[in-house]
């Protein structure tokens, strides 16, 4: 029975993985895209989109190969959906904090093609610290 818990473990850390790997990649893609600096943890808008494109390929060959490493059907569709919202929310967490570490570290950060204004500029630690 313990043997059945450590494989389905390793199952679904390994579905989070790399669904968390996915969207973190496309979370950079789309805000490198929109303009919207405050997730965005590059200097350069193509070092996300190289990012982007590293992290999501990567994942993409994670999942097509997944039934030649795992059995097939383990990690049923409810389950599969909870672990990528789950992966999605941590992601998105992750970005923030990543993208505030990043802003405050580092001063003037220009991203061409970018117009920046005061709030554009703050990070999610700032405006907590102002606000």
């Amino acid at each position: 029975m313990e043997y059945l818990w450590a494989f389905l473990f390793k199952l679904y850390t390994e579905y989070f993985g790399l669904s968390l790997l996915a969207t973190f990649g496309v979370i950079q893609a789309a805000t490198g895209h929109s303009g919207r600096t405050y997730l965005f943890i590059f200097e350069k808008k193509i070092h996300g989109y190289i990012f982007a494109a590293l992290t999501v390929v990567s994942s993409l060959a994670g999942f097509f190969t997944w039934n030649w490493r795992n059995p097939t059907g383990v990690v049923e569709g409810t389950q599969q959906f909870l672990l990528f919202c789950l992966a999605f929310a941590v992601a998105l967490v992750l970005s923030f904090l990543v993208s505030s570490v990043v802003r405050t570290t580092s001063e003037n950060i220009k991203i061409p093609g970018i117009q920046y204004t005061a709030v554009a500029r703050q990070t999610t630690f700032g405006a907590k610290k102002k606000g």
